[in-house]
């Protein structure tokens, strides 16, 4: 199911559709389209994969991910709550919960 959840994001455009999140984000602050939905789900299975990964799955098999798709997650993500933070909703991004297990996703793949 994350893998087909990666699949997604990666056919919403460059940087998994970022300029998209965010447009939909200017458009209600309160991030209660599915598209957010989608995105939290991602990052919650994935945080908890991604701790439970030991480090024959994660770097020599590279399942469920590989290491550039890991990068690439990193980068969207890392963009993604960077944008939130420092944007015009800065006043509303800590109800957001899509930031939070953004972040949070982002923490787990940078250790």
């Amino acid at each position: 199911m994350v893998g087909q959840l990666w699949q997604v994001l990666l056919s919403l455009g460059p940087l998994c559709g970022l300029k998209s999140f965010l447009d939909l984000l200017s458009v209600s602050t309160k991030a209660t389209a599915p598209e957010f939905h989608m995105l939290v789900l991602f990052c919650d299975a994935t945080t908890h994969l991604v701790t439970v990964l030991d480090d024959l799955e994660m770097y020599e098999q590279q399942r469920p991910f590989t290491l550039p798709d890991y990068s690439t997650m990193a980068a969207f993500l890392n963009s993604f709550t960077y944008k939130v933070q420092y944007s015009t909703v800065l006043s509303v991004s800590e109800n957001i919960e899509a930031c939070v297990t953004c972040y949070c996703t982002v923490v787990v793949l940078y250790m």
